[in-house]
């Protein structure tokens, strides 16, 4: 049997046109590659209620597997997780895995050159913090 999947694409600036969701279209494409049936997808808004909303609303109409993408950054307008766990009723916690995952990425990015450096900033720890209970997935 199949899974029935749904996505969630948060972030204004794709609602606003300033961004183009291929995240969306590369997903479906995967997805149903896979076998898998794509049921839904939205763009909801940088809003906290708004993503909860989408995330209980998944979970009401028993999806398998809700694909959540964006507003996961170190700026105060990503709220993607703060929704996720305003769902889950689940507070957000550093998570030490998730903690040596940023602290990674971060000094392979100065090494690089594209930051002056790799310290972990309260913005950048706030990538580290996930719904308590939740289990970081390596992205390369």
């Amino acid at each position: 049997m199949s899974a029935v999947v749904e996505i969630a694409a948060v972030g204004n600036e794709l609602l606003e046109g300033v961004t183009q969701d291929t995240n969306t279209h590369w997903l479906c494409r995967s997805v149903t590659a896979l076998g898998s049936t794509v049921r839904r997808a939205v763009i909801v808004r940088d809003d906290r209620a708004a993503i909860a909303a989408e995330v209980q609303g998944a979970q009401a109409r028993h999806t398998d597997l809700l694909l959540v993408t964006g507003g996961l950054g170190p700026t105060a307008d990503d709220l993607t997780l703060e929704g996720v766990a305003q769902a889950a009723g689940a507070p957000l916690a550093e998570h030490p895995q998730a903690r040596a995952m940023v602290a990674r990425r971060y000094e392979e990015l100065h090494r690089s050159g594209a930051v002056s450096a790799p310290d972990l900033t309260p913005e950048r720890l706030k990538m580290a913090c996930l719904p308590q209970g939740a289990e970081p997935i390596e992205n390369p």
